[in-house]
């Protein structure tokens, strides 16, 4: 399978636990994909790219991410 290359404006699926904070229930998606949409891409630095999680931007590794298609 080839990897997909990230789009600025794409909506992404993504791994954070530190996103579970803002779950609701709070961590209730734990272990599972959130979906977010991906601000920066290619990624900055080696911490990763942003994305938007219900209001909030956490920073994201690419190996986290996957693509919706």
């Amino acid at each position: 399978m080839d990897k997909k290359i990230f789009e600025v404006g794409d909506i992404i699926e993504f791994r954070q636990i530190s996103a579970g904070r803002d779950d609701n229930p709070p961590y209730s998606m734990d272990g599972q994909w959130r979906i977010g949409l991906l601000l920066v891409y290619p990624p900055k630095t080696w911490k990763g790219c942003p994305v938007l999680y219900n209001g909030k931007v956490y920073t994201i590794r690419p190996e986290n991410m996957r693509s919706l298609d």
